[in-house]
């Protein structure tokens, strides 16, 4: 049987590229040859290699307030206008004006989706707020290049770099970033 685990991270530097799941699965292999040996990391990819997984890992979803949010799907159901009284083409199109305004939605929400169950996935955005959480800014960096050989600054080998860093919307907000990790073998997930 197989189980879905959250991981939440907290940040606590800037992002300069997005949490995707391969950059996570790269990090925890460098992690798990650290704390374990580099014979263990080798069993652990020989079991992919055998198309035995261990687990599997989402990108980096947002967590606000201790709930996790999926992007939105882009692609939405298409109504018959033919069918619907003019009152009824307005509600529509109201609906659609708020869900166009979230980007992110909920688990229910998502699973309505998928289950095209498209009555309950429209419903599910009356209940939630149009906001565009969670909101990111960025910070002008500016650092200066080193020359590897000699460990020192190079003249005139300025560069700047942005990270990211979440906002919160209030002071009692918490936003984290989520991974979701699903164990697929849950022996061999234990053992690492």
């Amino acid at each position: 049987m197989t189980k879905i685990y959250k991981l939440s991270l907290e940040q606590k530097s800037g992002l300069l590229t997005p949490l995707q799941s391969d950059t996570i699965f790269g990090q925890f292999c460098w992690q798990l040859k650290r704390t374990l040996g580099e014979d263990k990391l080798a069993s652990f990819l020989e079991l992919y290699e055998n198309n035995q997984p261990v687990f599997t890992l989402s990108d980096g979803l947002y967590e606000y307030n201790g709930e996790v949010l999926f992007p939105k799907p882009r692609l939405l159901f298409k109504e018959d206008i033919n069918l619907i009284s003019k009152k009824d083409k307005i509600k529509s199109f109201l609906i659609n004006k708020e869900i166009k305004s979230i980007n992110y939605i909920h688990v229910l929400a998502l699973n309505h989706f998928l289950n095209n169950r498209q009555q309950e996935f429209r419903n599910s955005f009356s209940n939630q707020k149009s906001t565009k959480i969670p909101e990111s800014f960025t910070d002008l960096r500016i650092s200066v290049q080193i020359d590897r050989a000699t460990f020192t600054s190079v003249d005139s080998k300025l560069f700047s770099y942005n990270p990211a860093y979440l906002k919160k919307n209030k002071k009692e907000d918490k936003i984290e970033y989520a991974v979701l990790v699903k164990s697929l073998n849950e022996i061999a997930f234990s053992d690492f």
